[in-house]
């Protein structure tokens, strides 16, 4: 174990997917990395080709990190990649993958030994894979994966949503005490939950204490709108995701079409970016602006032109899309629960409780509504996005983990040799005491 006065220690993290350009998990991965390669040198595993490792080595080289972070990666078989694409082979084909990922790490380990091990991506609780079995400081997560769509609203959509809703609910139950969730997290140093109910959810079961911090974080942070500089013309809601019944888009189109029926102030657009089984709820609707998939940059736009965010996810662990949201100054009406609740408060958006589908309706007209109408509100509320975009930026978080990196090998957190901050966004009072074995 190095000392604070030795060499920058050396970290193995586990990321199964990692990309600078990619969002979602790869994206996740990839900052990971960066924040990492702040406190030490960093051997990073993933699944990826020649190709892709290429592009990785270059923007490394573009960070400023050359020499600290290291690519090691191990593809999937051909088998693997045909058995993925059947429906419930990709957790067994991951599981293949992250077996071979150990062995390579435990040679890698055997030649130049390994510091601390963090399991990185993919985020879900369900398959923590084998760095624990190290031996060295384990750090998993955050990770994320337990929350369920509430009971109320499982047969709001579709037959497939409502049958298969209930059996992830099922799994859930069963998988988060299944032998290789516990073992990882028994070996863990150190384990995160990204939200507050995964927090509650992995307590329950584990009977140990789980610290709680985002698994993702926000980019680029622009200014604040002001409503008195706001284009003329309908108030323009943003609705950005796949187009699945989960995401909960139906209540967003419902409420638009009540505050329509009523007949009177204000005038509204939903504008919707994605594509799925679901683009007939919004395909040919008054009132709503469908875009399909459209490419980053002009979503970037979308955000800067468009004057509040919706966020109807009926479950998420976090939602890269509101974070983008915040840091462009949108005030965002939100399901109040999960990630959701987490990210946002009343000081950058207008939480609706999440109680029954005709109550929530209601609700998002009221939030929209109380928005398009209350000028000093609407300004306050992008101050605060702008405001709360910023506490939760990469920087930030990695100083939090890296934190933890600091103690998981007795090092000094705020040493100089070793950056890690204060690791302000964990939310437990003993913030960077570990967690016992």
């Amino acid at each position: 174990m190095p000392s604070p006065t030795s060499a920058r220690p050396r970290l193995l993290l586990g990321c199964y997917t990692c990309h600078p350009t990619l969002g979602s998990e790869p994206f996740v991965g990839w900052n990971r990395v960066v924040q990492a390669a702040r406190f030490g040198d960093v051997d990073v595993l993933l699944c990826a080709g020649e190709a892709e490792a290429e592009v990785l080595e270059a923007a490394v080289e573009r960070e400023g990190l050359s020499g600290r972070v290291r690519f090691h990666t191990v593809e999937h078989t051909k088998l693997e990649r045909v058995a993925q694409r059947v429906p419930g082979g990709f957790y067994p084909t991951y599981r293949r993958w992250q077996r071979r990922a150990l062995r390579l790490a435990q040679r890698l380990h055997a030649r130049r030994p390994y510091d601390l091990a963090h399991q990185v991506t993919f985020c879900g609780y369900r398959e923590p894979g084998d760095l624990w079995r190290l031996d060295v400081p384990f750090v998993w997560g955050p990770v994320g994966g337990t929350q369920n769509t509430p009971a109320a609203f499982l047969d709001t959509a579709t037959v497939g949503m409502a049958v298969t809703e209930r059996l992830r609910t099922v799994a859930n139950r069963v998988q988060l005490r299944g032998r290789r969730v516990r073992q990882a997290a028994a070996a863990a140093d150190v384990l995160l939950a990204a939200n507050s109910t995964g927090k509650r959810d992995l307590e329950g079961v584990l009977g140990r204490p789980v610290r709680q911090l985002l698994e993702t974080g926000t980019g680029p942070v622009g200014v604040e709108k002001r409503w008195a500089e706001r284009e003329p013309g309908p108030f323009r809601l943003l609705w950005a995701g796949q187009l699945n019944p989960t995401k909960g888009l139906r209540l967003a189109v419902q409420a638009l079409a009540d505050l329509r029926a009523a007949d009177g102030d204000p005038d509204v657009k939903l504008i919707v970016v994605g594509d799925g089984p679901e683009r007939d709820v919004v395909a040919d609707v008054p009132g709503v602006d469908w875009r399909g998939w459209i490419p980053r940059p002009d979503l970037i736009d979308l955000y800067a032109k468009a004057d509040a965010f919706a966020f109807t996810s009926l479950r998420d662990t976090s939602g890269n899309v509101m974070l983008e949201a915040l840091a462009a100054g949108l005030p965002v009406v939100y399901l109040d629960h999960q990630g959701a609740h987490d990210v946002c408060s009343g000081d950058c958006g207008v939480p609706v409780p999440v109680t029954t589908p005709d109550d929530v309706v209601r609700r998002i007209a009221q939030a929209v509504t109380a928005l398009a109408t209350d000028p000093a509100r609407y300004d306050r509320l992008s101050r605060g996005a702008i405001e709360r975009a910023r506490s939760l930026g990469w920087r930030a978080n990695g100083d939090a983990v890296n934190a933890l990196y600091a103690q998981a090998l007795g090092l000094d957190p705020g040493s100089s040799a070793h950056p890690a901050g204060d690791g302000a966004l964990l939310t437990d009072e003993t913030r960077l005491e570990l967690v016992a074995r």
